[in-house]
């Protein structure tokens, strides 16, 4: 009798595990980089931030946004855990010039493709990019942004000519992204688990 009492118990605190965390509340058909299907009711980060964030080749505050993403990534992986999935919504015939991106820039993120806009629409009732989305560990909407602060790296560089940097070929290694609102989105999405 003992033995089913702890088979028992080990189940519910097991279930009760489980269901804390839940599971991805939306459920779409992605695509990762190798080409293969994923449900991203599968999207799990044991409990901890998960930042879903949507891009595409064509968007540059996106790159420009990666690209500072990428360099603190690392720091925010060791203080809060979080993991960042980027969804391209590139077209199927864009996807190799978004892979090429991936590969290029080494962007150290889960990456996925979301050509139909499929799991987008669920989220958003636009299309437009950048789009990010801050869940706690048991997926609750810490924020929801649309868009990026796309700032000079040299603070001596006029605002107003941001778009005209972004225009010209070659010159986004100059910008940088404005990280704030989402570092603190994730410093409170980490704190309510």
């Amino acid at each position: 009798m003992k033995p089913f009492i702890l088979t028992f118990i080990n189940t519910i605190l097991f279930s009760f595990t489980v269901s804390a965390q839940g599971s991805f509340p939306y459920s779409a058909t992605l695509t990762d980089i190798q080409g293969n299907e994923i449900n991203s009711n599968t999207f799990t980060n044991q409990g901890k931030p998960l930042i879903i964030d949507f891009w595409g080749a064509f968007c540059k505050p996106c790159i420009v946004k990666y690209h500072s993403m990428a360099e603190v990534y690392k720091q925010w992986q060791k203080d809060t855990r979080v993991k960042i999935i980027i969804i391209s919504i590139d077209h199927e015939k864009m996807q190799s010039k978004s892979k090429e991106m991936i590969e290029k820039y080494d962007w150290p993120f889960e990456a996925y493709f979301d050509p139909n806009q499929e799991l987008l629409e669920q989220l958003s009732s636009t299309s437009s990019v950048p789009q990010t989305f801050i869940y706690d560990g048991d997926f609750n909407l810490i924020k929801k942004k649309k868009g990026a602060r796309i700032i000079p790296k040299d603070p001596s560089v006029d605002q107003s000519k941001i778009m005209e940097i972004m225009h010209e070929s070659g010159s986004l290694e100059s910008l940088t992204c404005d990280l704030t609102e989402y570092r603190e989105a994730v410093k409170l999405a980490a704190k309510e688990e």
